[in-house]
């Protein structure tokens, strides 16, 4: 078993059901519409949300390579699924519906199938170690901060996966995997990576200038994005040009979540 998690990558390292970004709010924040965006893959929703709001093509990045498989599962999931079954699995049973993982299972590349078949084979108790979610289960049925919970995008978004392909995928540890990409994109979104890498704001503008060599002339970056306010948050960013949009709260409809946006050209 501790042979398997290795293999995994397990351990430390969890994957996430759904994002606790207020995504939807990104609709107004960034133009997606025929645009090329590269994204983290974390839970796979800043994807979703991309294809959902019009993006032409999408590819993806993470260290963990098991969020790749999490991303496939996903999107077989809402190609395969009824909207109801959709809620029923991630968000009321906690992926523990054995029933409609059958009816995923034989619809999965084989190396998703392999990596999920260990995560039941491990037991559904322990299923959530691998596969966590947040408290938002409220705010994700209503699709008010996941665009795709509601009912209609969810169908509209079903149609447009049946037709786009599944994004590029590049594994790797953040900046480095810049070094791998040739490509240019109109919009970068990298959630709150900023809080995992320990270092100041003006390092991070350091790494924002090698961002910037991948991006068109009217790209933007989602440079970070912080559940509370608090000082250094916007004297650090502000001060370096950073523009911060205040967007619903995740938990609380009642304060607000803050995102930082860095702008090629405008």
């Amino acid at each position: 078993m501790r042979s398997e998690k290795k293999k995994w990558g397990l351990g430390m390292n969890k994957l996430y059901r759904f994002s606790n970004e207020n995504l939807t709010s990104y609709q107004d924040l960034y133009d997606f519409k025929n645009k090329k965006v590269l994204s983290v893959i974390g839970s796979g929703d800043q994807y979703f949300s991309s294809i959902l709001y019009g993006a032409e093509e999408v590819t993806c990045f993470d260290m963990f390579a098991p969020s790749k498989y999490y991303l496939i599962f996903k999107y077989i999931a809402i190609k395969v699924l009824t909207y109801e079954e959709f809620v029923e699995f991630f968000i009321k049973s906690n992926m523990k519906n054995k029933v409609i993982y059958q009816k995923l299972r034989k619809h999965l590349p084989k190396n998703v199938k392999t990596f999920f078949d260990f995560a039941y084979k491990r037991g559904l108790n322990k299923l959530t170690y691998i596969v966590i979610g947040f408290n938002n289960k409220v705010n994700t049925m209503s699709g008010r901060v996941i665009p795709y919970l509601d009912k209609n995008n969810y169908n509209e978004l079903k149609e447009l996966l049946h037709i786009k392909p599944l994004p590029n995928f590049i594994i790797g540890v953040f900046p480095n995997i810049l070094n791998e990409i040739t490509n240019d994109y109109d919009l970068i979104l990298l959630s709150n990576i900023y809080s995992f890498l320990g270092i100041d704001v003006t390092k991070y503008n350091e790494i924002m200038k090698n961002v910037f060599t991948h991006l068109n002339e009217t790209g933007e970056v989602q440079a970070n994005y912080v559940w509370h306010e608090y000082s250094d948050f916007f004297t650090g960013f502000k001060e370096n040009g950073y523009i911060i949009d205040k967007v619903d709260a995740v938990q609380d409809t009642n304060s607000y979540n803050y995102v930082a946006t860095l702008r090629k050209k405008w």
